[in-house]
């Protein structure tokens, strides 16, 4: 399984930012372009492990997920 540490610093690269919920194994993912999302720990694992080496698709898969604001940088 990938390691949540590699998790995020490859989220990071890619621009994003990912802020844990406290309690839970959830984490806020704010997305550029203004997207935020809330996606369980483990199913940013497998978009990450499944896309390793594609960079839209990460974050195609990001935004498919459960939004939850539109935020501004």
């Amino acid at each position: 399984m990938t390691d949540m540490r590699m998790v995020f610093e490859r989220l990071e690269a890619l621009g994003c930012r990912i802020i844990p919920v406290p309690g839970i194994e959830w984490y806020r993912v704010m997305v550029p372009g203004g997207r935020c999302v809330l996606i369980k720990g483990n199913r940013l694992r497998q978009i990450i492990a499944a896309q390793r080496n594609n960079d839209a698709s990460i974050l195609k898969d990001l935004t498919e997920a459960v939004p939850v604001a539109r935020y501004r940088d």
